[in-house]
């Protein structure tokens, strides 16, 4: 299926694309392909908006360097920002969509020939100012194929700048992506719902937050919010996440992935579906490494926010996590039996017939 001309969306693999298309449709209820030139352009108008407000302004900052909007000096820049936007879409929806026969295909969507398009003065294909995380300038070393730029079709071009509405701030951006779509659309939904308070209230705060700087405890809230609203049945070993802990700015752009894998997903979608949310938090809640009095008094989403957390560090290294439910000094067991064989059969892929075999052990102990 292609990504372009369906109803659905095939995803690309590109976070900053995938997540810049789920934003369109949960805000207009439509596929960008789908809208109109004057829903697209009413759109921009809606984006433009948000991103003049002085917080996003400062998150464009370091998602897209010398972005027109964030230029002080700049003359007409919401119109040149508005008219760059536009330009992506009249371009590739012109007769001769599929763009100069010697450019390669999008490396976004796969589906359309990349194209070139005015910046200011210049006539090329994207730096690092529209396409976060790629090169600048003409340090052709930075691109694939020795290339001058970064070649992107329009439609791909316009959602990577619809992809900040997506983010969620923590120390840097946290961007979220999945092999399964349903995982965005979630995502995108509370993103925007945010947002949509935000526009309406006019009081701009920028990208969604929840006061997290840890961002590996960050990835497993966005999982919970993710699975508190997760309805659908889902073949084990099918779903994953991920997390792009990023800046892009000019000088020293930041860059770290976590990855949850699909066994992960599948034990904390099983935590929730048999209602074990509080034994599985007395285990995470023996992760946390506490620093002095005032972490000792602090309750569990206060710790979760910026303390780091040996559960989900290990997790998320794939390494056990077994000793954290039992104290050895005081043989005081944390969870329960039910926790303990779900993780040790999803995330340890242990036998049935093995894990019988260490609760009878462990029920002969215990008498």
């Amino acid at each position: 299926m292609s990504s372009f001309h369906s109803s659905q969306m095939r995803l690309t693999g590109n976070p900053f694309v995938d997540n810049g298309h789920f934003a369109f449709k949960t805000w207009q209820g439509k596929w960008l392909w789908q809208a109109s030139l004057e829903e697209i352009r009413d759109f921009v108008e809606t984006l433009l908006q948000i991103y003049s407000s002085a917080p996003w302004k400062k998150v464009l900052s370091y998602v897209f360097p010398n972005s027109p909007l964030t230029q002080t000096q700049m003359k007409n820049k919401e119109q040149i920002f508005s008219q760059r936007l536009i330009s992506y879409i009249e371009k590739a929806n012109e007769e001769n969509s599929m763009g100069d026969s010697s450019f390669p295909l999008c490396s976004g969507c796969g589906s359309r020939k990349a194209q070139k398009y005015s910046y200011t003065k210049e006539y090329r294909f994207a730096y690092k100012s529209e396409v976060p995380l790629t090169g600048s300038g003409k340090m052709r070393n930075f691109f694939p194929a020795f290339l001058d730029g970064v070649t992107y079709c329009g439609y791909c071009l316009f959602a990577i700048q619809c992809s900040p509405l997506l983010y969620m701030r923590s120390q840097y951006l946290l961007l979220l992506h999945s092999n399964n779509p349903k995982v965005i659309e979630i995502w995108a939904n509370k993103a925007i719902s945010e947002l949509r308070r935000q526009l309406t209230s006019s009081n701009y705060k920028g990208p969604y937050t929840e006061d997290y700087t840890n961002s590996q405890n960050a990835l497993f809230r966005m999982a919970e919010i993710i699975l508190q609203e997760w309805e659908e049945e889902v073949e084990e070993g099918t779903t994953q996440m991920e997390v792009f802990h990023f800046t892009n700015y000019n000088q020293g752009p930041a860059l770290e992935v976590f990855r949850l894998p699909s066994s992960l997903f599948d034990f904390l979608l099983a935590i929730k579906g048999q209602n074990l949310s509080r034994p599985w938090k007395e285990v995470v809640q023996r992760g946390f490494q506490k620093k002095g009095k005032k972490d000792e008094k602090k309750n569990f989403e206060e710790l979760r926010k910026k303390t780091k957390n040996l559960v989900y560090h290990r997790l998320l290294q794939d390494q056990p996590i077994t000793s954290f439910f039992l104290d050895k000094s005081t043989r005081t067991p944390y969870g329960n039996w039910q926790v303990l064989e779900l993780y040790l059969r999803k995330v340890m892929q242990m036998e049935k017939d093995y894990l019988e075999k260490v609760k009878n052990l462990g029920d002969r102990i215990s008498t």
